[in-house]
Formats: structure tokens, sequence, C-alpha cells
């Protein structure tokens, strides 16, 4: 473990050069002859390298100190990283190093330190776990420095395998580091004390990397470095540092750890193939299918325990199921937080969230992300995210609801579509929110009560639910779009777009899709002409968006060269014109099933370009759901009923009952004479319409 300068050949010396000392070489010889030259000394023998040249240890009895640490001590050697593991005094011989090196003793009389060396640091702090990155990377949120952000933390001295980027696989044993580190620290109060802070090279922009001693309290023991478990379970390795760089504190531990599990072949230092892992990823683009197959193996599976791994915002997770080895993605069905800011991607600007989105995330990521939860599904979204409750397991049971938590830090509000009052939980939920109105938290900060007028008349009523307008697409389930009598003009909308000369414009061109958001407005180019958008999916192997014309109803795919951000003009503050209606009370086939294209067919021939007219009997997911539909006094849903393409909703809500009672006798008449989807006779349950969650309630209580 120990070199001291040699000797070198004289490059002017001829054909005989002679050997010319290195300096401090003659200092060295002097002082080891002075030490040892003559004497009886103890010979033991460690280790050999592979010219089978014997390395050990020379003691003599008479001196008080080994020789080789008065030589580093002495800056007349320096250690030698390889060999030095086979010396019992490597702890002593760094030491004895450093000091030489730090007092620019000997051989270190020069010595200036590299510009990207590692600079040590006293830096001390408290804080809160609040991710694990991966098995060596911690993200930890300062406890006593109010409201500053979290600060990631690398262990010091140690190297845990990494997750793989960009489609390339995980190195081996990275899960397992990293679910390690969690299981003990994720949550928890930890000390850090850093070791030295490495800048980042000069061309990059990330912040310098901090080193630190991380350790845990633990009842009735002294502090644990956590370090130390990842090492002795083979999950880690030992970084082995250059002679002028610093260090962790208990570094010579580490490598006695890390040669006893070396030794052992434990973990990584053992067979790799147990690390293996096959993962049924949901959540990508092209996984929204199987996601719709499995939504009923969720749905009557109930509670199932799984692990919060990402998150989009404050309500929209990515949960890992390891019982089922799944990756699915689950927006809370009782709560939405608003949206979180982006950042920029390939030198496009960052895009800004929705107020209070990003104290919704941060709110999230401290008390959820990482956490053990057990989760319910009741549905799933057009983007193939489930929607269900989410709860924290703390000790094995489960604690606190994921969507009250949100509601009671007035960082959410509740879905239009959530009925408390039908809903299990539901009045917590709508207490937890009316709470956090009244104490004016978050969301509610400036909210104002609306004031309450006198009651409206029985006609006034009626005469505020009745809709009418111009028919303009015709979608599947019996959908279709309408351009309302009263409202902005469609003319106005084709100016505004026609004044941006997007064919000749290059703005908003070479976006890549990354930065697009679902959701987002956005002009999109069919058919030769320009038209207003929103963003339903993304579709990365295709490079396009599959998006819904908000003037015309209707949906397409469309390539990402004919699609452009919405700038600011009347283009992206006018209101969307096209209204999605739906016959109330009676279901049609939608897209996928028997006769749905007959039946678009014939309720196109009926009301495409004509005056709709009907009363709205509610609203849900951005449809408004109208009784009563009529052209020309022509009701649409008798009409589509009696030519057997529509049928009464099987569902026990008052919506249904009505439409029961209303066409109940064209029903009938259908079935009997076997019309459209009566051909086969009746194979519909009675609770056929009804979701899933009520569907699993009836299977359980009737069997």
């Amino acid at each position: 473990g120990v070199q001291c300068p040699g000797w070198k050949k004289d490059e002017a010396g001829g054909e005989k050069p002679a050997l010319v000392p290195l300096p401090f070489a003659l200092n060295a010889r002097f002082y080891t002859e002075r030490r040892l030259l003559n004497r009886d000394v103890q010979i033991s023998i460690e280790g050999a390298d592979k010219s089978n040249l014997v390395f050990g240890s020379l003691t003599d009895a008479a001196a008080p100190t080994y020789i080789g640490e008065d030589l580093l001590r002495s800056g007349l050697a320096k250690t030698v990283g390889w060999s030095i593991e086979f010396s019992d005094r490597a702890p002593q011989l760094r030491l004895a190093e450093k000091a030489a090196r730090d007092g620019r003793l000997g051989v270190w009389a020069n010595y200036v330190a590299p510009a990207n060396a590692s600079v040590s640091s006293t830096e001390s702090f408290t804080g809160k776990v609040i991710e694990i990155v991966t098995g060596d990377i911690l993200s930890i949120l300062p406890i006593a420095a109010g409201s500053a952000p979290p600060r990631r933390i690398c262990l010091a001295s140690v190297r845990a395998p990494r997750f793989g980027r960009g489609g390339a696989g995980d190195e081996p044993g990275a899960y397992d580091a990293r679910e390690n580190l969690r299981r003990k620290v994720i949550g928890r109060k930890v000390k850090v004390q850093v070791n030295y802070v490495r800048p980042p090279p000069a061309d990059s922009k990330l912040p310098p990397a901090v080193h630190a001693t991380v350790t845990r309290e633990l009842v009735g023991k002294d502090d644990e470095d956590i370090a130390i478990g990842l090492i002795s379970g083979g999950l880690v390795h030992v970084v082995r540092h250059r002679n002028d760089e610093e260090r962790a504190e208990n570094y010579e531990e580490y490598l006695e750890l890390e040669k006893a599990a070396v030794e052992a072949k434990k973990g990584i230092h053992g067979n790799l193939e147990k690390f293996a892992r096959r993962v049924n990823d949901l959540t990508a683009y092209d996984s929204k299918k199987r996601a719709k197959d499995m939504l009923d193996f969720f749905t009557r599976s109930g509670s199932i325990r799984g692990i919060i791994e990402h998150m989009s915002n404050g309500s929209r997770f990515k949960i890992f199921l390891p019982k089922e080895s799944a990756l699915i993605q689950l927006a809370l069905k009782g709560a939405r937080a608003p949206g979180s800011s982006r950042q920029g991607i390939a030198g496009s600007a960052p895009q800004p969230g929705e107020p209070f989105g990003d104290e919704a995330l941060a709110f999230a990521r401290e008390n959820f992300l990482q956490r053990e939860v057990e989760i319910t599904v009741s549905s799933i979204d057009r983007a193939g995210a489930y929607l269900g409750n989410a709860y924290l397991v703390e000790g094995g049971k489960r604690s606190v609801d994921i969507s009250k938590s949100l509601l009671e830090a007035g960082l959410a509000t509740m879905h239009g579509s959530f009925y408390a009052d039908s809903e299990p939980g539901g009045p917590a939920l709508l207490e937890a929110m009316e709470g956090a109105k009244r104490a004016k938290k978050g969301l509610w900060a400036t909210y104002v009560e609306p004031k309450i007028d006198a009651a409206p008349t029985a006609a006034a009523v009626a005469a505020s639910r009745e809709i009418r307008g111009k028919v303009v697409s015709i979608n599947y389930g019996g959908q279709f779009s309408i351009h309302k009598e009263k409202g902005p003009s469609i003319d106005d909308i084709d100016a505004a777009l026609a004044a941006l000369s997007l064919d000749k414009s290059d703005a908003g061109r070479g976006i890549p899709l990354s930065s697009y958001k679902i959701g987002e407005r956005v002009l999109v180019k069919s058919s030769g002409a320009w038209y207003r958008g929103k963003i339903l999916a993304k579709n990365a192997p295709d490079n396009s968006l599959a998006v819904k014309f908000i003037d015309y109803g209707g949906e397409d795919t469309i390539p990402l060269t004919s699609c452009r951000r919405t700038p600011t003009g009347p283009a992206a503050s006018t209101a969307p014109l096209a209204v999605d209606l739906a016959l109330a009370g009676i279901t049609m086939p939608v897209f996928g099933e028997d006769s749905c294209d007959y039946a678009a067919h014939l309720l196109g021939e009926l009301i495409s370009g004509k005056t709709v007219a009907g009363v709205i009997s509610r609203e849900a997911d951005g449809v408004v759901y109208c009784e009563g539909a009529n052209v020309a006094g022509v009701d649409v849903a008798k009409a589509m009923i009696r030519a057997g393409v529509a049928r009464v909703a099987r569902r026990k809500d008052a919506e249904a009952r009505r439409a029961k009672e209303k066409y109940g006798e064209e029903e009938e008449a259908a079935r009997g004479k076997h019309m459209g989807m009566w051909k086969y006779g009746d194979t519909y349950a009675s609770d056929e319409d009804e979701t899933e969650e009520v569907k699993a309630r009836n299977a359980k209580r009737y069997g």
C-alpha cells in the first residue's frame, strides 16, 4: 500500500543511460536505511501481484511507529490504491498521506488539486426523506430551513446500480437497492453530514453533487449509517477514490464490509439472474387496450397494495403493484388537483401550470411519493388511467385518504362528476373541501361565496335548462355536437385563424411531441383547413396527436407536422363552440360494438345539419345529457328505439326511470319484432349500464 519515488533512465545517457533518482527518492531511501538497515525486523506477507512480487509489512520492534506511516506522513511516499487493500493498516496509511498532502510536504510540495476535485465540507443538517432516486441518491427536505426546496444528496463513497434510460435496461440490482433504502428511510427524519462536494463538468449546467453520510435514528441504539446496510447486503459498490480525493467518514468500514459481501457472494457480487424483473407496464401510450382489458380484474380485486412511483400532478400517480407485477396510472376519483408547471424540452419555453398546481404537487411528493398505498379501482378514462381511490398504508393498515388530505389542504377540488351523496366516503370528502373553503386555504384563498338570489320560478328553471342548436357532427353512442343558437359565430373563429396565416408562418413549428400536454388547446390542419382542437392523447411511435375538434366535434389523429401551439388572441380566448350532447336515459352502440356504424348513420339522417331542441338532464365528463331531444317535433330517442338501434338504459337512477316510462312501450315493440339489436332476443342484464363499482357491489350482494 506504500510506494516511494524511484529511479528513471537518463534520457541523454546514450546506449547505456544511467539511472537518475526522481525527486525525494534519495530522501526516502536514506530515511528507510536509517530506520531498518542491519536491524532485526518481523516480516508479514500479505499478498502478491500478477508478477508474483510479494507485498507485506516490515515491523521493527524497537520503533514506536510503522515505517510505512512515517514515510507517508513525511511526504516521502504515496499510497497505492490496489495493494493497500492487502494491508491491515489501510486507514492509518490514508490518514498519514492526507496529513502530508494538506501540509504540502515532500512529494506534495507543488501539489495543485484538479479543477474537478471534490471539496471537503463540514456542513450538516436534519431533514425528511421525500424521494429515493436510486440506491445512492436521496431527495431530502431540510426541516429547519423554512420553505427551502428539497436537496439532492448522494451517499458518500458508494455507487448503486443505475436505472436504464431511453429504452435501455436497468443495471442488475438497481430496483432492489432503491427498494431497500425506501423501506428504511422514506418519509423519515435523517441526519446529513456532508463529506465533500464534487463540482460538475465545465460544460454542464447541473448543480454541484453533494456527497454525505446519512444516518437514521434507531430506538435504544446508536444512529445507523444507511450506507452500511446497503454495502453489507451487496447492493452497492464502494468507490475506489484517488489518493487526493475526499471520502466518507466511515470509508474504511465500508471497504471491510464490501470485502465480506464479495466473499459471501451477496447481492450484485453473486448471481445476477436473481435481479431479473418483468413488469407489465400499463402506462405507456400503446398499452391502453391492455389497461382496459385489465379493468375487470382490478375492479373485482377490491383493495390492492402498491407503491407510488411517480406523480404527474397532485392527484394523478403511477403506481407499481408488486403482487401483480404491474405499473398502472391512477387518477383520484374524488379529487382533482390543478395541473403543475412543466420544464421546457429541447429549447422550448417552460409551460406554466394552473394556480396552486406546483404547491399541490409539492404537497403530494412530500407526503405520498414512494409510500405504500392501498387502492380501489372503479373505472378507466380515455387516456388509459384508472379512476379510483388511494389510501396510505401505515403499520400494515389503511390510514390516510389521499383525496381527503388534498381537499383539506385546499389543494384540490371535487370532480364535477363525483356525487358525494352516492359514493362511499363522499360526505367526508365534501366536508373536507368545505372546511378548506371556510378557512380560505390554497385554492380558496380568494374565493367569495356567491350571493343567493330569490328562488326562481318554475318557468324560469325550465327555461334555464332548455338547449337548442344546429347539429354539426355525429358521434357513436348516441352523441352529437351542436352550435348553440345564442353564442359566438363560427365565422369569427374562421376569421381569427385566417389572420394567423399558419401556412406561411413558421411560428410553433418544430415543437417536440414531449412538450405538448394532454388537454392542451392546439391548432391543427385537417383536409386542407385549420381548426382549433384539444389534445386527447400523444402517440410517440407515429409522432402524432389524438385531437378533438372543439368547434365542430369529432376526433382525429393529426401528424405533429400539422399541429401548432395556440398563440394569444381570439383563437385562444374564445370558448369552444361545439357543445357535446347525448340522448339521456337511453343507450346506443359505441365504437367497436355491433351495428355502431348503422346506428350512427340513422342518427345522422335524422338530425345532421338540423336544429335540435331539448332539456338538459345532467352533465358528465364534458357531455350534456339531453331529455326530449327533438327535430321539428320528432322525438329523436323514440325514433332510434323504434328502429332497434337504441334501448332504455339498464340503470336504477331517476333519469333511466323517466326514460323507461316514456319509451318502454316503443322498446317492447322493437324487441317483439326483433329489430336491430333485438335480432337474437334480449341479451342485456338488468344492470348492464351501471358503473363497474355498482356491478361489483351487486355481484357481492346477490351472488
